[in-house]
Formats: C-alpha cells, structure tokens, sequence
C-alpha cells in the first residue's frame, strides 16, 4: 500500500509580549496558577525563533498575531483555506505526448464549510 505524501502546514499564533504577561496575570487572578514572569519570556521569544527556523521546511507558513485582534503578519486567510481545501498534487507520471506532468486533486466542495478565520 502507497502512503500519500504528507504536507505540513505551520500556523504560528503569537502575541506581543506585553499582551502574554497581561493575560498570564489576570488568568493567575483567576484560577489562583500563577506563572513565572521570565518563563513567560522565554516562551514568547522561542516560539518565535521555532517557527521562523522551520518555516522554510513547510508547506504553508502563515503568521498571525492575536494582541486582541486577529492580524495576518505573513501569509492570509485565503491561504489556509485553499491548504485545507486542496489535495497534495499527484506525483509525475509521463503523459501521451512524453512530457512529465503533475496533476493536483480538489478535494470535495465544503459549502458548509467554517472558519475561525471567517473566510
């Protein structure tokens, strides 16, 4: 049995730093779990070296920023849909006329389809 080619997509959510200390400190108001200030930093800092440094090894890279409001920083909306909507092309294979082509599948239409990313 062939196994169908993996594609891998990184969707990296982040916000600024300020905004993730403020959000740690009012959820330690409120479950009483606080969270170390520099654990926080770190964490902010590295996820974003993590994502940059795989970026180039992907095959969507779509950067958002959440400090309240969803902004697109690299890469759109639009990109993830047709990602999840369309299959992985078939691999190469010789046509009638000799020449090697590629044939890409669409996947089956999702009318219903929904987003959080209200596409």
């Amino acid at each position: 049995m062939l196994m169908k080619p993996l594609r891998v997509a990184v969707i990296f959510v982040e916000a600024a730093l300020e905004v993730c200390l403020d959000r740690v400190a009012r959820r330690a108001q409120l479950t009483g779990r606080p969270v170390q200030e520099d654990f926080v930093r770190r964490c902010n800092e590295g996820c974003v070296k993590s994502a940059y440094a795989v970026k180039d090894f992907v095959d969507l890279f779509v950067h958002i920023r959440n400090n309240g409001q969803m902004e697109f920083i690299e890469g759109h909306a639009s990109d993830v849909r047709m990602f999840t909507m369309t299959a992985p092309a078939l691999p190469k294979f010789p046509s009638r006329t000799g020449s090697m082509t590629t044939t890409a599948t669409r996947l089956p239409s999702a009318d219903s389809y929904s987003s959080p990313f209200n596409i």
